[in-house]
């Protein structure tokens, strides 16, 4: 099943909403660069919506958003750095459900 790039954008402006509506807990927050971690190549539909969403969420917060592009194994290298990033509010990542699936639900006689 193909999705659309209109439909990964809607999905990740929601979700972008929340973010920028959410009002952080330290009133210094975000101090220092955020790290934004997308698991597909730097050009592809997941990294231009997250490009431009970043962009308006660091306008909103006052702080750079670096995008790290980490692509390959169908976006589980990616994915594997996001999971595992310390929990300090610093580290984001744009998880696309039709990657992130892939490999999780295939059928054995494939």
């Amino acid at each position: 099943m193909r999705i659309s790039t209109a439909a990964i954008g809607v999905a990740m402006l929601g979700a972008a909403g929340s973010v920028i509506a959410a009002a952080p807990a330290d009133a210094h927050y975000p101090s220092r660069p955020i790290r934004w971690i997308v698991p597909v190549p730097a050009g592809s539909s997941g990294d231009f919506v997250t490009r431009i969403v970043t962009q308006k969420i660091g306008e909103k917060w006052g702080q750079q958003i670096i995008i790290d592009n980490r692509a390959g194994g169908s976006a589980i290298i990616g994915s594997d750095i996001i999971a595992k990033a310390s929990p300090d509010g610093y580290t984001f990542g744009t998880l696309l459900t039709s990657c992130s699936q892939s490999g999780c639900y295939q059928e054995p006689a494939l």
